[in-house]
């Protein structure tokens, strides 16, 4: 009996190790995404005008945060306890941000943008979630600020937070592909760091 309890905690063990590398490497995927999306509105001769302010997402300092997106987004991988399923909502809920002229993602916003999307999806996709001042403490941002950014997101996207498995399969895709891309241009994937 004990050998068999010993297959299935290696069983799981393999699991949670492999759940954890496919949540890495959409996180990575996204990291690559997002950024090549700034560096793209970054370099168009004409920026597409936007039917709303996005002051909320930018912040208060008047300059991009100091922390790197990608160590941003390994720092929300570690401590937010998200899926891989709400990293593929939140670009989903970017995606929608932008087809709808809210925002144009920059240096400036994407941390924001980025992370109320995930606490957004994380909290409509998983039966277990934390609390605002918790998500405030990962993402580096004051609860006041992390309550507003929630709030803005929830209206910006007229709270349509609904993923149908097409357009969910149709994202993920396009993660995949990105994850094969970087695998092609860097070779196999590190082991994860942790």
């Amino acid at each position: 009996m004990e050998c068999g309890s010993a297959e299935i905690h290696a069983d799981t063990h393999r699991s949670h190790r492999e759940q954890k590398q496919r949540r890495h490497s959409v996180a990575t995927a996204l990291t690559l995404l997002l950024n090549s999306l700034i560096r793209w509105n970054n370099n168009r001769k004409t920026k597409v005008p936007t039917i709303t302010s996005d002051a909320c997402f930018r912040g208060t300092t008047g300059s991009p945060p100091a922390i790197q997106l990608e160590d941003y987004i390994e720092r929300i991988e570690k401590h937010s306890g998200c899926s891989e399923a709400v990293l593929i909502a939140a670009l989903v809920y970017i995606d929608r941000l932008i087809v709808a002229r809210v925002l144009t993602l920059t240096e400036m916003n994407v941390h924001r943008v980025l992370w109320s999307c995930i606490v957004v999806a994380h909290k409509f996709f998983e039966d277990e979630y934390f609390t605002n001042k918790y998500y405030s403490a990962v993402g580096g941002i004051p609860v006041p600020e992390m309550n507003l950014l929630e709030r803005n997101v929830l209206t910006l996207l007229h709270h349509e937070l609904f993923v149908s498995e097409e357009t969910f399969a149709q994202y993920s895709t396009v993660l995949q592909s990105s994850i094969v891309y970087c695998q092609d241009v860097s070779g196999p994937e590190k082991e994860d760091r942790n």
